[in-house]
């Protein structure tokens, strides 16, 4: 019979998490630094969308480099522990966060980027210009900025990360019911989900009505 760990999970399972957790990174990796290397060739470069495009596969990059070795390492390592130890808890939570919402926001530029091109196509063609350097700038550092000022409070004691269940991972504390736990999962679920939804949806609507 399989030895049982951490909140029931056997060995074998944990096995199984480790090839698949290290498929994901290597595949995520490989995959996009392919992206870049391709997205930075002569006949990208002047596409407005390729820096949106290089943002997705930078957010995935970070993620893979930076978050999921951390909990495959120590998850691996001592799983009866597993996610015990705050500062890693907090980090992988907060760089599992930090990613998807950089991603959402980026999806959510790029689906503005495809309504204003449809506009511009429509109203005049001498408006067809790359965004400027300086666009993009503002554009990627707002998509890092609010997915930072998102994910950041509970550093600073609003709200805090916690283990799921299993212990192979990290979130916000959403079963809290303290009000002001409650009211950042609000500005949270808000911020990083139904404002972009809203966004995309609205773009697509116009785009092809």
């Amino acid at each position: 019979m399989s030895e049982v760990t951490y909140e029931g999970i056997s060995n074998e399972a944990y096995g199984a998490y480790g090839i698949v957790m290290f498929l994901i990174i290597t595949m995520g990796l490989s995959g996009n630094i392919t992206t870049i290397v391709t997205l930075l060739q002569p006949e990208h470069r002047t596409k407005s969308v390729t820096y949106l495009m290089l943002n997705l596969a930078v957010a995935d990059i970070f993620i893979c480099g930076l978050g999921y070795p951390v909990a495959v390492t120590y998850n691996l390592k001592d799983h009866h522990a597993s996610m015990k130890d705050s500062r890693r808890c907090s980090w992988l939570a907060f760089a599992n966060a930090l990613s998807g919402i950089a991603c959402i926001y980026t999806l959510t530029l790029m689906s503005i980027s495809q309504y204003r091109g449809v506009c511009k196509i429509v109203v005049t063609s001498r408006q067809l210009n790359p965004c400027s350097c300086k666009r993009l700038a503002v554009n990627l550092f707002g998509i890092w900025a609010v997915a930072f000022a998102l994910c950041s409070p509970p550093f600073f004691k609003w709200n805090r990360f916690v283990p799921i269940q299993s212990g192979i991972s990290c979130h916000p504390d959403w079963l809290s019911q303290d009000p002001s736990d409650k009211a950042y999962i609000w500005f949270l679920v808000t911020g990083g989900f139904f404002i972009p939804l809203t966004l995309i949806s609205v773009s697509y609507i116009l785009t092809y009505r």
